[in-house]
């Protein structure tokens, strides 16, 4: 069974290490919109349905955390020898032919376990309305009506006692001359 996040299937591109990486990174960048899958490997051995259109799915990277959410915009089975240029361009990842494509995920299949002939059916899916991870470099904070409550308070006694605070004597110690100097801050 595929996990779940927030209650959404969660979609696992490639195998885990530089080529989930690859693939997760070219679907957030926009350049992947499809992907393919075999029935026996992908879904009958997971106990899993084939997508279906409209479904959003959690991307995750590398790590198993979400990456983003793809909403899937078409499926087609389609036999092995039948998957088209457009289907095979749209994969984002630089195949140059069908052949190429195809002999690509041949030998991908082939190392799973699976035999894959002309006729073996291939699940072609297409996504579209990629939401990606946030840039921890823009992050934006929402406080609730409690926390400004308590942010109000707090600056609000900071400011009621900000005389009182000037008021204080602040000692400098000289270590170096072992003289001490005592100033007022007011």
């Amino acid at each position: 069974m595929w996990p779940r996040m927030d209650g959404l299937r969660v979609l696992e591109l490639g195998t885990p290490g530089e080529v989930r990486i690859e693939l997760t990174e070219l679907t957030l960048s926009g350049a992947k919109t499809a992907t393919a899958g075999l029935p026996a490997l992908d879904y009958d051995a997971e106990g899993e349905a084939v997508e279906r259109v409209g479904e959003r799915l959690v991307l995750v990277d590398d790590s198993g955390v979400r990456a983003g959410e793809v909403e899937v915009t078409r499926v087609e089975l389609v036999p092995f020898g039948e998957v088209g240029w457009e289907f095979a361009q749209a994969e984002g990842e630089g195949y140059t032919s069908v052949a190429h494509w195809r002999e690509t995920h041949r030998r991908y299949w082939e190392g799973q376990g699976c035999t894959v002939r002309d006729d073996t059916t291939v699940v072609c899916s297409g996504s579209a309305s990629r939401t990606s991870r946030p840039d921890p470099r823009t992050r934006s904070f929402s406080f609730g009506p409690w926390a400004l409550f308590v942010l109000g308070g707090c600056l609000s006694w900071l400011l009621g006692e900000l005389p009182s605070l000037m008021s204080l004597e602040v000692l400098d110690v000289r270590a170096s001359t072992g003289t001490y100097l005592s100033e007022r801050c007011s």
